[in-house]
């Protein structure tokens, strides 16, 4: 949090808000920082007042006026284009979100391009690789890429040279600078640094194609406003909703034109002078009158349309964000795409445990309840077959929906859910569901049979298992990653003398560990809990003797501090606040820790808990170690977790505790 104080007014106001008492205010905030330490005031703003106002300018992204560009020229020409995804749910929704757009898009110019799509099939490795390039020569002259590229530097140099233009899209790291200069426009946050590093593979492909739109329908939209700097009054151009500001002098010296400006009408006598040989200004502070007529006061002023949206005065760039809220809100063709993929990209924030944060919240929040009134036939006949309409949980999505969407991909047959999602009515809708839903059954036999098979090698890191079908991989080092704190690195048969791999860590960042050591990686890609990877076979004793010696407490997360507040303090006062930040990644859960009595402890089947201090606290501890513990005043680490409540029939907060410690 940079600015202390102005935040925490800000959050006194959330607190009265949401009915929290203000007299917990000093320990609330503590709770706030220990969630959200490294992100900004911005960032946690709109994580607690999840609105369409957290969607920023998509103009940020440095190659993204080029790359729009570059896709609307190619429609014009009617030429094709291929979109190329990836086989999980963040790849397949994003494929999905990229073509739907394009097809209705298109339509606009009357194009006659068409707009292929390609997933890996099969045991094709991971991304875009040189023979897909072979596949589409003569075909296309534009490839996008969704939720991959960024490692594609052979790829993407082989399209290149052949006269193909890729745009890439992606949310990996970007660690090979040599992408750069074979891709025609590349478009990750993590290459970038402009903050929105949390967003999923189809978070990066909703800004892009919402970059699209805003462009075709604005993207002749300049506007002028004044800003105060450092008590100088200079002006600041907005184009594609992304402020520049220069000096009055700059702004005569470059010939600008201006053709509207607004300022706050109590500045207005300190304009005067500085504005008078500049030319023609309309003074816009009474905002936009004529241009939105979506108010039913025309003459709103600044703090009025601030107020409408709720943003603090203190957020930055706030004139541009306003802007671009006006128009994501009451522009009926911006609303209505909004409307339609918000609720797949939170699928896909949560399919991808991305920080549920920010924008990532909204979306979200817009999967919980807006999902099951899809625009789209095939999503709203998904939500039937899994969902309650009328109670819909983050749990649900992850547990039921998430695992379908990424059941063909896991068995190689990744266009089917894509032919799914696409399908044009019930009967081929249906005929989709039902051959995704044998697949599924497959899987969790499969799946569950390896667990159990691969269980005792968990703590070896290295497990290697050829038989094992590269879509399968992922998914074993993601449940077996759940069995212990070290990562878990599951490699499997590549063809052709090639290895596979897949590694998670849990609570540590298994990118950079691998990337210490990406000399033995043909391919290599991934984030910070997850990366895969292809190696050749011959490398594989030596890469296992490495990786076993390394010190994994170098790359562990830092346990985050603990805060001490009792079971009763926390179940009395704090179970609100904990709702206003709900949902979370629950890595991001604040821990808290207090000394108690445990005064007793049962079990029900997969039920356990504990009393202490009269009331009802989760635990997954064994059963001897909680017995043993029985009377005694301990150290109890806990966080919490959300569970149903029978005499309520709804799910409710119960703190839950992780860890126990004798005084």
């Amino acid at each position: 949090m940079s600015n202390y104080s102005n935040f925490l007014e800000i959050f006194k106001g959330i607190l009265l808000k949401n009915g929290i008492d203000t007299n917990i205010l000093g320990r609330s905030l503590e709770i706030l920082k220990n969630v959200y330490e490294g992100f900004s005031d911005e960032e946690i703003f709109f994580s607690l007042n999840p609105s369409i106002a957290s969607i920023t300018s998509p103009y940020i992204f440095l190659d993204m006026s080029k790359a729009v560009k570059k896709l609307i020229d190619t429609l014009k020409k009617g030429e094709n284009i291929l979109i190329f995804g990836d086989r999980d749910a963040d790849g397949i929704i994003a494929t999905f979100i990229v073509k739907d757009f394009l097809e209705k898009f298109k339509k606009l110019f009357k194009s006659s391009s068409e707009i292929l799509f390609r997933v890996p099939e099969e045991d094709e490795d991971y991304g875009i690789l040189r023979n897909h390039i072979d596949e589409f020569l003569g075909e296309v002259s534009l490839i996008i890429t969704v939720d991959n590229g960024i490692s594609a530097v052979d790829a993407v140099r082989k399209a290149k040279e052949n006269g193909i233009d890729v745009i890439i899209t992606d949310h990996h790291e970007y660690h090979d600078s040599e992408i750069s200069k074979w891709a025609f426009a590349i478009i990750d946050p993590k290459k970038d640094k402009v903050g929105k590093e949390y967003l999923s593979g189809s978070g990066v492909a909703f800004y892009f194609v919402l970059a699209v739109l805003l462009y075709h329908y604005y993207g002749n939209l300049e506007i002028w406003y004044f800003k105060e700097n450092n008590g100088n009054i200079n002006l600041v151009k907005v184009k594609d909703f992304v402020g520049s500001e220069y000096s009055f002098d700059e702004v005569k010296s470059r010939g600008y034109k201006i053709n509207a400006l607004f300022a706050d009408v109590s500045e207005k006598s300190r304009l005067e002078k500085g504005i008078k040989d500049i030319g023609d200004i309309i003074d816009k502070l009474v905002f936009f009158g004529d241009i939105y007529s979506h108010f039913s006061n025309k003459k709103k002023n600044l703090h009025e349309i601030i107020e409408e949206f709720a943003i603090p005065s203190f957020m930055p760039r706030i004139i541009e964000k306003i802007l671009l809220s006006i128009h994501l809100k009451y522009d009926d063709k911006l609303y209505k795409f909004v409307n339609a993929y918000s609720p797949l990209v939170g699928l896909t924030v949560l399919s991808d445990n991305m920080p549920i944060v920010a924008e990532n919240k909204f979306f979200v929040i817009s999967t919980v309840s807006k999902i099951t009134k899809s625009d789209f036939e095939s999503v709203r006949y998904l939500c039937s077959e899994f969902l309650n309409g009328n109670k819909i949980s983050v749990f649900d999505l992850i547990m039921k929906v998430i695992p379908f969407i990424n059941t063909p991909g896991r068995m190689g047959k990744t266009s089917i859910m894509l032919e799914f999602l696409l399908g044009s009515g019930i009967e081929e809708i249906v005929s989709s569901f039902s051959t995704i839903s044998k697949l599924s059954k497959e899987r969790i036999n499969i799946v569950n049979e390896l667990v159990s098979k691969l269980m005792d090698r968990v703590d070896d890191v290295v497990i290697v298992e050829e038989s094992v079908n590269k879509g399968i991989i992922s998914l074993l080092s993601t449940r077996l990653s759940n069995y212990t704190n070290k990562p878990v690195i599951v490699i499997g048969e590549g063809g052709e003398d090639k290895l596979v791999g897949s590694a998670r860590f849990k609570r540590g960042d298994v990118f950079s560990l691998l990337k210490e050591i990406d000399h033995y990686f043909l391919n290599f890609g991934g984030h910070k809990h997850a990366a895969g990877f292809v190696m050749e076979r011959n490398k594989l004793d030596e890469f296992v003797s490495v990786v076993k010696g390394i010190n994994f407490n170098n790359y562990s997360d830092r346990y985050k501090p603990l805060i001490n507040i009792s079971i009763k303090d926390f179940a009395t006062n704090y179970v609100k606040l904990i709702n206003l930040l709900e949902p979370l990644n629950t890595e991001m859960r604040p821990l808290f820790e207090t000394f108690e009595i445990i005064e007793d402890y049962k079990s029900y089947g997969k039920m356990k808990y504990a009393i202490i201090d009269k009331f009802r606290v989760l635990c997954d501890l064994p059963e001897d170690k909680m017995k043993h513990n029985l009377n005694k005043r301990v150290k109890i680490i806990y966080s919490y977790e959300y569970s149903f409540a029978p005499d309520l029939q709804e799910e409710i907060v119960y703190p839950k505790i992780l860890e126990i410690e004798n005084e």
